[in-house]
């Protein structure tokens, strides 16, 4: 429970444009409410391999990478998901990580990809 309060807490806003900023600062600001449904959730989900229908839900937009505009090619897509699925989402990659580190189960050449692209992500 401690790991989804803390996810809450640290979330950050960054152009989701499902959560509206109000429903961002509902989710932020009652974060130690919201940690036990959001726990059941999660759990539910996981043990069932269901999730919310409304996670479900995405929208991609396109972010310019480089050259001219008028070019589709210059931009790369980006989801967009609600707030709630991110949250569990880096919960499930942190606990996958922590796992494979653990057991010894990745390559040093492996541990150094994973770690900078779990540190990108999160």
């Amino acid at each position: 429970m401690s790991t989804v309060l803390d996810e809450l807490s640290n979330t950050i806003l960054l152009g989701n444009f499902l959560d509206s900023q109000m429903v961002f600062l509902f989710i932020k600001n009652c974060a130690t409410t919201l940690c036990l449904p959001l726990c059941h959730i999660f759990d539910s989900s996981i043990k069932n391999g269901q999730i919310p229908e409304q996670w479900r839900n995405t929208i991609v937009v396109p972010v310019h990478k480089k050259g001219v505009t008028s070019n589709p090619n210059n931009f790369r897509p980006i989801s967009l998901t609600c707030t709630s699925c991110r949250v569990m989402e880096r919960i499930i990659n942190e606990n996958i990580l922590s796992y494979l580190l653990h057991n010894h189960l990745l390559t040093p050449q492996q541990k150094k990809i994973n770690l900078l692209q779990f540190i990108r992500t999160s």
